[in-house]
Parts: structure tokens; sequence; C-alpha cells
């Protein structure tokens, strides 16, 4: 107990502390029926292995880089690369060299979606 909390208590402004945890108590009071239910529905696990066409078509899938095209990626990372190092490219500006300006429509049409 804090000092504050012994002052507070002595004075009569805050009752004292009970003497067991309430906290354990309403613990081991929860039973099977209190606990929420896990999701159900159209959910897709992307973890570790490629979604069919039915999972890709539903609206729980989300098209990231996790799940991205081979050719996708390897024009990100050209891109991206490049970026990093080229003094002349500024991509918030839209300033980029002749192979920045290459890479960058590349990657811009480079399909995301892996194809079936």
């Amino acid at each position: 107990m804090s000092i504050l909390n012994q002052i507070a208590e002595s004075l009569g402004l805050i009752e004292p502390a009970p003497a067991s945890t309430p906290i354990q108590q309403a613990a081991s009071s929860i039973t099977e029926t209190d606990r929420p239910e896990p999701p159900q529905g159209n959910t897709v696990s992307i973890i570790g292995n490629t979604p069919t066409r039915e999972e890709a078509d539903s609206p729980a899938y989300i098209l990231t880089a996790a799940t991205a095209s081979p050719d996708w990626l390897l024009a990100r990372d050209q891109y991206m690369g490049h970026l990093m190092t080229c003094a002349t490219c500024y991509a918030p500006m839209g300033r980029y060299c002749a192979t920045g300006a290459d890479l960058r429509q590349q990657y811009q049409f480079t399909p995301m979606e892996p194809t079936p």
C-alpha cells in the first residue's frame, strides 16, 4: 500500500482495502458459458499456404505482400532498392532518374495477384 493510500485511509477519505483480493475470486468464478465464442464464418488462414481461388474471391481475403505474386515482389524489390540508393530519385515529389522511372512503371503495372 502506498503512503498516499495510508494517509487517505487515516483521514477517512477512502475505505480500507479488503483483506482478500477480489480479482482472484472473480477469476475462479468464470464458467465455460461466460467465455466468448471464437468467431465463426468466412475467415481465411493464409499462414503457410496459398489460398484457393474461392478463398481469394471471398471478402475475408486481403491481398498483401505476403500473398503477392513473385513477379510483383521482384518488381517491388528492384524499385525500392533503387530508390534507397539513387541520389536523383525522390518519390514523394515524383522525381525519378531514367532507371527509376522505368522501375516505377514496371512495379506499377505488375499485377499483385498470383496467377492461377
